[in-house]
């Protein structure tokens, strides 16, 4: 990957397993779906791989990176998933640095959203709803060198 691939936004791949799974999706949560997963590509590193994994579109930091992993598949990072009429965005820099969950709550309350949110997940029924700045914030500043250094200390990840 160049130097200039690196600083611009991720993007979404043409993945048969992605397209797929949002070809089981009606209209509405397509639309969802499809709206949640171009923020994420917009906000976040090209660094990271988007895969289809536990059900999820997921951006993961990729094995060749990482090394071995507790469970072999790649670290993941941000996952995209629907349940009923449920989304959910789940967030690994959010529980591994409770302090960008805590910052992105903060922010979120300050601008007068109540986010439906967990240690590393965030909820929601509408894309909309969700507070963009902060968000977008968040998915910016995620470490991706620093989550490697914390998966490897919690046993997650042998990085070489």
């Amino acid at each position: 990957m160049s130097k200039s691939q690196n600083t611009q936004n991720a993007k979404t791949a043409q993945n048969p397993e992605i397209e797929s799974f949002l070809n089981t999706l009606d209209a509405e949560k397509r639309a969802e779906i499809d709206a949640a997963r171009a923020f994420v590509a917009q906000h976040l590193a090209t660094k990271y791989e988007e895969v289809f994994q536990y059900g999820m579109i997921s951006w993961v930091i990729p094995l060749e990176v990482t090394g071995k992993t507790y469970n072999g598949q790649p670290l993941s990072v941000v996952s995209l998933g629907v349940k009923k009429s449920v989304y959910s965005l789940h967030l690994i820099s959010m529980y591994i640095f409770p302090e960008s969950r805590i910052i992105l709550e903060r922010e979120s309350q300050q601008l007068g959203y109540k986010l439906d949110i967990g240690k590393g997940c965030l909820r929601f029924r509408k894309f909309s709803d969700l507070p963009a700045e902060p968000l977008a914030e968040l998915l910016k500043k995620i470490d991706y060198n620093g989550l490697i250094t914390a998966m490897v200390k919690q046993g997650k990840s042998s990085h070489h």
